[in-house]
């Protein structure tokens, strides 16, 4: 596991840093936004409280951002050293988010940003509302004549409906036995 500043590093030893600014980066961000914005209208708000995620990317070889999966109270306890600092730096800056910034609109966030803001979106309650499709057993309807022409409407229909013009009926061989009868 590397930090993003290795990674960085590695980019750049490899000429390939733009791709961290140009779609890592952005690809991640967009991809946690689509998640929250989804999942937004679910999500229990509790007063006095918040919910941390982590997410899991995997990168493909045009280095383009794959989610894997978002876990909700993700383990806090570093189990490398990579994972031990970082998970130290989060809850150090989760309270300069959620102290610090409550009493200072300006105070630093270390490196939480705000990816995506919009209005409260009032979501109605569910009241319970059963909602169900009522109806009846419809009979499939007799086969009809069917016209080609105004004329055909004029016509009396006909007893019995005339042999489709490309089919080919072959007058069936007679058995030995009926030929010997004959």
């Amino acid at each position: 596991m590397w930090t993003s500043a290795a990674f960085k590093k590695h980019l750049h030893k490899n000429g390939k840093l733009e791709k961290w600014d140009d779609l890592i980066y952005p690809g991640m961000k967009k991809a946690i936004q689509r998640v929250m914005m989804t999942i937004q209208d679910i999500i229990e708000d509790r007063k006095n409280s918040f919910e941390l995620y982590g997410a899991d990317f995997m990168l493909d070889n045009e280095y383009t951002p794959w989610l894997i999966e978002i876990n909700c109270s993700p383990a806090m306890g570093g189990t490398t050293k990579v994972t031990e600092r970082l998970c130290s730096e989060v809850l150090d800056d989760c309270i300069k988010v959620i102290i610090d910034k409550k009493e200072n609109k300006s105070a630093p966030t270390g490196k939480w940003e705000v990816i995506y803001k919009q209005p409260i979106i009032s979501v109605p309650p569910y009241i319970g509302v059963q909602l169900a499709l009522e109806g009846k057993y419809l009979p499939k309807p007799s086969p009809r004549r069917k016209y080609h022409s105004e004329a055909d409407l004029d016509r009396e229909p006909a007893k019995k409906l005339p042999r489709h013009p490309k089919t080919e009926y072959v007058p069936r061989r007679q058995s030995n036995k009926q030929e010997a009868e004959e």
